[in-house]
Parts: structure tokens; sequence; C-alpha cells
């Protein structure tokens, strides 16, 4: 996992930010879904990735699921 100190790899970690300018966790949540509690009807939100992470997904032409 990019940019996690405890379970990604410091030499990973070091090439993605001397590298491809990228400083942060390379982790988000781009969707989600759930039943809402009060009225049962299903509930889905979406919010596209932004900032270091959004260019570093541009650099390699990936885009994240549920875009």
């Amino acid at each position: 996992m990019i940019g996690d100190a405890t379970y990604g790899k410091g030499r990973h970690n070091r090439f993605f930010a001397s590298q491809l300018a990228c400083h942060r966790l390379l982790l988000a949540c781009v969707g989600m879904a759930f039943d809402h509690p009060a009225h049962g009807r299903r509930v889905e939100i979406k919010a596209p990735v932004s900032g270091e992470f959004a260019a570093t997904l541009a650099r390699f032409g990936w885009c994240p699921t549920g875009a």
C-alpha cells in the first residue's frame, strides 16, 4: 500500500514521493452504499479522488473503481 508506513514498503513510498511527487497515502473510498436505518431506502454516495492522488492515477492512466 503506497504511502502507508506500517503496511507499505519504505522504498516504494520513497519512490512515489521523490519521483512522482506523491506524498500521501494512496487509499480512498470512492463510493459506498447502505440501507438508511430510518426509512430503509438505499443510499449511494460517490466521491472522486483529488489532488496528488488524482494526479498519480492520471499519470498511469488509471481510474478509481466506481468513478
